[in-house]
């Protein structure tokens, strides 16, 4: 009996979990974006405030979207109040922010069009 029940069980929890992975696979199309949307904006970053992904990819201005090449380690200030705060995890949000904020301040730069300047903003 116990064996029944558990080959019942079994053949459940595969046909849950086939359905499951046919649904997952059919929800991620080759048109499903990595990327969340976001609106351009034709305003500067405000620099005087901590910056989002989303902040720096609206600032592309006409020229488009801008998509980061790779994950920073802390994505928001959000996921860093859930961490611990040791100090390497302080280090990596500090350091965050300013790389995000010197982007921001290359972008207001190249946006304004002082390419030359922003180029060297760019460089750092």
């Amino acid at each position: 009996m116990i064996r029944r029940l558990c080959g019942v069980l079994l053949i459940l929890l595969s046909a849950a979990y086939a359905a499951l992975f046919a649904v997952s696979a059919a929800a991620q199309t080759d048109d499903t974006p990595l990327l969340p949307a976001v609106a351009l904006r034709m305003t500067p970053l405000d620099l005087s405030q901590p910056l989002t992904t989303d902040d720096l990819m609206a600032a592309g201005e006409l020229g488009g979207v801008l998509h980061p090449t790779f994950d920073l380690p802390v994505t928001d200030a959000a996921q860093f109040r859930s961490i611990s705060l040791t100090p390497a995890s302080v280090s990596a949000f500090v350091r965050r922010d300013a790389m995000l904020r010197a982007f921001g301040a290359a972008m207001n730069a190249w946006n304004a069009h002082h390419y030359a300047d922003a180029v060297k903003m760019f460089a750092r």
